[in-house]
């Protein structure tokens, strides 16, 4: 741990081991952050910085490792001030992947033992955070869009400038990664980060709320790893942008066996075989899973996922907490087609699957099946880590939300019937 020049004892530390980096100001000489003014944008309003935080003197960097970021202004300050910034990034007690060669398809990643729904596979800081579109400052064309050339050729300068920060390492690992738009215009890192990107605007919305909801709000995180992760319509895992530790975070979300692929989607897992084929294509393959070799049959399926879900709102179940009229069983058996469904697709990576067992411990807690509740509880916390990531404080938090349900039918049922 860094201490300040004569000084015999650590200072006082985040949970990773790092100096307090409040104390950067007033330890002088040590402290000097590598971008002291991250409120200073460029004229496209966009800033270039480190995070977490980069110092002058390297032994006072996170050895877990550090991301470029290309944000908004703002940003980077509101990511710092959460509590507990940063967590550290998190890891399996037992390495639990391994990267090896896949036919015809370059490098995929494998388990190297079996692997729980909800499990963490593996988890690394992003190479870069950027923006996922891009709103050029160039004059419209005679159709009055604006030129494809000049908004490429922006966007790339921002990229340069964020990956010559970077590294000799990271460069180098970046510039490795795959390619799949050098035949559309695309310039080299930009068609890099359009390859690889995962998406990254939820986990910057949780900390940035300012954040548009349109194009600009949008932005992508590359993984020096997890960008070796293969494609499949029913995937293993998913991989989610936690911004607490500010990681991407690969979670198991079905059981994987020894030696088993593992697989994330780059399309939506709900859309119909032609949909996701249109978003496949621009990766340069055709996919031939069973999904897609029995498209009728999946898009029926995948469709019928949709509209339940669709029909499962909140208030649905609030009405059946009140009305004591409703059967008990009123939610579950749409849940349960839902999930019978889903199983059948081989789906659980859909947030449609995180839903049904969040209505599951829901109505399990209201009804006061005592019984079921810590099954019910556990598969409810294992599915938040799939959609929040493992570190995320939003878990505690939305299973204490949960847990205030505990006997609510019973107790608004009597309370309905004595006022009628």
């Amino acid at each position: 741990m860094c201490q300040p020049p004569g000084s015999g004892a650590e200072v006082d530390g985040l949970s990773n081991g790092l100096l307090d980096l409040h104390l950067h100001e007033t330890i002088a000489g040590v402290l000097r952050e590598r971008d002291p003014n991250s409120s200073t944008v460029n004229q496209s309003g966009y800033i270039w910085t480190t995070i977490p935080r980069s110092f002058l003197d390297a032994r006072c960097n996170d050895p877990a490792g550090e991301t470029e970021c290309i944000l908004r202004g703002g940003m980077k300050e509101a990511i710092l001030a959460q509590p507990g910034f940063s967590c550290g990034v998190p890891a399996p007690l037992e390495t639990a992947h391994t990267i090896n060669p896949v036919p015809g398809r370059g490098l995929g990643m494998f388990a190297t033992r079996e692997l729980r729904y909800g499990d963490l596979i593996f988890a690394e800081r992003p190479l870069i955070v950027a923006p996922a579109a891009y709103m050029t400052r160039a004059p419209p064309t005679e159709t009055g869009e604006p030129s494809l050339e000049w908004l490429f050729m922006e966007w790339e300068d921002l990229l340069k400038a964020a990956v010559g920060r970077m590294s000799t390492e990271n460069q180098e690992a970046y510039r490795a990664l795959a390619n799949s738009h050098v035949n559309d215009g695309s310039p080299p890192l930009l068609g890099i980060m359009r390859t690889n990107g995962f998406s990254a605007s939820e986990a910057l919305l949780q900390v940035f709320p300012g954040l548009s909801d349109g194009p600009e709000g949008r932005f992508s995180a590359v993984g020096k790893v997890l960008s070796r992760v293969n494609h499949s319509c029913a995937p293993n895992a998913t991989v989610v942008m936690e911004p607490l530790s500010f990681t991407l975070q690969l979670i198991a979300v079905k059981p994987i066996a020894l030696g088993d692929e593992i697989t994330v989607t780059y399309c939506g897992l709900l859309d119909t075989q032609k949909q996701r084929q249109a978003q496949l294509d621009s990766y340069g393959f055709t996919c031939e899973c069973p999904a897609c070799s029995n498209a009728a049959e999946s898009d029926e399926r995948r469709t019928k996922i949709a509209e339940i879900r669709k029909s499962l709102g909140e208030h649905e179940f609030e009405m059946w907490i009140r009305e004591p009229s409703l059967p008990e069983d009123y939610l579950m058996k749409h849940v349960g087609a839902m999930i019978d469904l889903i199983y059948e697709e081989g789906l659980q990576a859909a947030t449609e699957y995180a839903y049904a067992l969040e209505l599951t411990a829901k109505s399990i807690c209201a009804a006061g099946h005592i019984g079921n509740l810590i099954q019910a509880t556990i598969a409810y916390k294992a599915a938040l880590s799939t959609e929040l990531g493992v570190t995320s404080p939003r878990i505690q938090d939305r299973l204490a939300d949960f847990k205030s349900y505990l006997l609510k039918r019973t107790a608004d049922s009597e309370s309905h019937q004595e006022e009628e």
